[in-house]
C-alpha cells in the first residue's frame, strides 16, 4: 500500500524505478523517506562519479572553470578571448562533462590549463569535483563555452564583488557582468547604448525574466542584441566607467558568474540528480540564495557576449560564422 502511495505522489513509475541503477534507486528512496541520512547520501552523491584530471595547477586563490564540449565552432574565439584576458593569478580548468574531447586536452596542454572529464554528463558533479580538485582557490569563475568576454573582466566582477561586501546592505551570493542576450541584463545593455526604443518598437516588449522574453527565446531578438554588440571589445568600452551594480530580483541564467567559495561549501555544494538534470545547479544556487537573503548582482561595467539559448542557436550560428571576424575585435 505504502509503495503504491509512493508512486502515486511521485513523478516516477514503477518502470523508471525498476530501469534506474542501484546508485539511484538508493539516491531516490533516502530522499524520499529518510531526511537525515539523506542529506549525507546527497553530499557524497555530490562528488560520486569517475572522472579524469589533467593537473596544471598553480594553487592559486582564484579559479576559473570553463564548461565545454558541445559548441566547438567558438572554441577558437572564447578560448583566445580568454587566454587574451586573463589574470596570471588565475588557475583554470576546463571541464567535459559526459566525454573527453582531445580538442579541449589540447587546448589546456597549450595554455597550461587543468582539463577534467567526467563519465556521466552531469554538470553539477563535474564542477564540484573541479572546486573539490583546488582547495586553495576562495575566488571561483564559472564560464559556459559560449561566453565571450572582454577586457578587465575578471578583476571587474571582483572588485564589484568586494565593493557589494563593503557598502554593507547585502550580503552578496554571486556577481555576473551585463551580458547581451540574457532574459534579466539585455535592458541594461539597451539603456547603456541607447537602443531601447529601437528594441521595443521591433520586438515589443521591455520585459524580464530568466526565461519567457524574446530576448530568451526569438533569434531575431538574438540576432538584433549581437549586431548592437559587435565590434565587442569597442562596445565593451561603454560600460567600464559604470562603477555600479544592480541586484538581480529574480532566476538568473549562471553562464558567467563569480563566487566564493564559502558560499558554495555551506549551500552543500551544488547539488547532483539523476540523468537529465541538466539547469540543476542554476536552480539549487538560485533558489539558495534566494531563500537565504544572498542575492545574485550585475556589475554594471562590464559587459560580455552570450552566443544564445536553445531556441536561438541555429540562426545565431549563422549569424557567428558569417561574423567571426568581428567576434575576435
Amino acid at each position: 500500500m505504502r509503495i503504491k502511495i509512493f508512486f502515486k505522489k511521485s513523478y516516477w513509475t514503477l518502470k523508471k524505478f525498476i530501469m534506474a541503477s542501484p546508485k539511484d534507486k538508493v539516491w531516490l528512496i533516502l530522499n524520499s523517506y529518510i531526511p537525515k541520512l539523506s542529506l549525507a547520501y546527497q553530499r557524497w552523491f555530490n562528488f560520486n562519479g569517475k572522472f579524469d584530471f589533467e593537473n596544471r595547477a598553480r594553487g592559486q586563490k582564484k579559479l576559473l572553470i570553463v564548461v565545454a564540449g558541445y559548441k566547438d565552432f567558438l572554441w577558437e574565439v572564447v578560448f583566445g578571448r580568454i587566454k587574451k584576458f586573463l589574470d596570471n593569478d588565475i588557475d583554470v580548468c576546463i571541464l567535459s562533462p559526459g566525454l573527453v574531447d582531445k580538442r579541449l586536452q589540447s587546448i589546456a596542454k597549450k595554455n597550461n590549463w587543468s582539463y577534467l572529464s567526467t563519465k556521466e554528463n552531469k554538470l553539477s558533479l563535474a564542477q564540484n569535483i573541479a572546486i573539490k580538485l583546488h582547495p586553495k582557490a576562495k575566488l571561483i569563475y564559472k564560464l559556459d563555452e559560449d561566453i565571450f568576454i572582454t577586457k578587465n573582466y575578471f578583476s571587474n566582477l571582483e572588485k564589484t564583488l568586494l565593493k557589494i561586501k563593503k557598502d554593507d546592505i547585502y550580503h552578496p551570493g554571486f556577481v555576473a557582468p551585463v551580458i547581451n542576450v540574457n532574459g534579466f541584463t539585455y535592458i541594461h545593455f539597451l539603456k547603456q547604448i541607447s537602443k531601447e526604443k529601437e528594441y521595443y518598437q521591433k520586438f515589443g516588449e521591455l520585459r524580464v525574466a530568466c526565461m519567457g522574453v524574446k530576448a530568451h527565446y526569438d533569434p531575431k531578438a538574438g540576432i538584433f542584441l549581437w549586431e548592437k554588440s559587435l565590434p565587442l571589445d569597442q562596445i565593451a568600452k561603454n560600460f567600464s566607467k559604470n562603477y555600479n551594480y544592480v541586484v538581480i530580483p529574480h532566476r538568473f541564467s549562471i553562464g558567467a558568474i563569480l563566487f566564493e567559495r564559502k558560499l558554495w561549501e555551506e549551500m552543500g555544494f551544488f547539488k547532483v540528480a539523476l540523468k537529465g538534470s541538466l539547469g540543476l545547479e542554476e536552480e539549487e544556487l538560485c533558489r539558495f540564495c534566494h531563500l537565504e537573503s544572498y542575492p545574485g548582482f550585475v556589475s554594471l561595467n562590464t559587459l560580455v557576449g552570450h552566443f544564445g539559448f536553445g531556441p536561438q542557436n541555429e540562426e545565431m550560428k549563422k549569424f557567428f560564422l558569417a561574423n567571426k571576424a568581428k567576434f575576435l575585435e
